[in-house]
């Protein structure tokens, strides 16, 4: 009696501790609008041939998300909107320093349309790059876990790659996003399941110019690079939304140009002057950050 009161007893204790699988998705409303703090940063290194300039950047604001429609498949569009944004910003020159401090009671509205595995499959009705997930703010990043397509459990992880063709040209940037269910965790009394997405994008795209730039000397750019980032998400698994997000970026891109000198034009004292030529190779390398916190 004894020995099956302990096999019992050990079965219930083993039963409490039990994970269940989830579905981890987003789903939203018609009409519903969800409130944020954004907090993002970046501090980069930019060459541009013949100035070199480190420039930072520390932006707040309030946000706001508004849902438009939702389709059938579940892919919504809504709409961004930005207030109270401060923006401190600062680039360095051998030559020049520049410092912004500036406040903005509203910004431009981003239309975005998100999957409910966090993909935004686009912004402001142009599509862009399967790898670009929803960070509902943060215009660099549009960042939040890659959210996966069976139910899990804490301890589980999952992959996803993309390769997206250049929509303005040739070439393709392939991405791989690497996530882990990390916990289960309490946040404003929401029981929140915490995500964590490692993701690495390698890009190799050529933009095509238009005839009117081709024949205004303009021959296309390439760009070349890579850039990675690390996504800790609290999602809710019962209301399928998001509910924080923290993340940090690299980003190391190449871009090539090439655009002659321009026909001479008169300068303000009648003689001509000629528009100089821009060259490539241009690089831009840095760090960037993102908290989104809600209202």
């Amino acid at each position: 009696m004894r020995r099956l009161a302990a096999i019992a007893l050990a079965a219930v204790a083993c039963g409490a501790v039990v994970a269940h699988a989830q579905t981890l998705s987003l789903a939203y409303a018609k009409g519903a609008t969800y409130h944020y703090t954004l907090h993002t940063t970046s501090n980069l290194s930019t060459d541009m041939g013949t100035v070199s300039a480190p420039v930072k950047m520390d932006m707040t604001a309030k946000e706001a998300v508004t849902v438009n429609s939702v389709d059938s498949k579940g892919v919504a569009d809504v709409s961004l909107t930005f207030s109270d944004v401060h923006m401190v910003m600062s680039m360095t020159s051998a030559n020049s320093s520049t410092h912004i401090d500036q406040t903005q009671s509203t910004f431009p509205t981003l239309d975005l349309e998100i999957a409910p595995d966090g993909r935004v499959v686009s912004v402001n009705g142009i599509n862009v790059m399967s790898e670009m997930t929803l960070g509902v703010g943060g215009a660099s990043s549009f960042v939040i876990a890659v959210l996966p397509d069976t139910a899990v459990k804490p301890g589980d992880s999952w992959s996803k790659s993309y390769d997206q063709p250049s929509p303005f040209g040739t070439g393709s940037t392939h991405v791989t996003a690497n996530s882990k269910y990390l916990r289960d965790e309490t946040f404003h009394g929401v029981k929140a399941a915490v995500v964590e997405t490692n993701t690495s994008a390698n890009i190799d795209l050529s933009m095509t110019p238009t005839q009117q730039g081709a024949a205004g000397g303009f021959p296309g750019t390439s760009i070349k690079g890579k850039w990675t980032t690390d996504v800790t998400s609290w999602i809710d698994p019962s209301a399928h939304r998001l509910l924080k997000t923290l993340m940090k970026g690299t980003t190391d891109i190449t871009m090539t140009t090439s655009v002659q000198p321009g026909p001479p034009i008169a300068s303000a004292d009648g003689s001509p002057v000629i528009p100089p030529g821009i060259s490539g190779p241009f690089t831009m390398k840095g760090l960037s950050t993102l908290d989104l916190e809600p209202a």
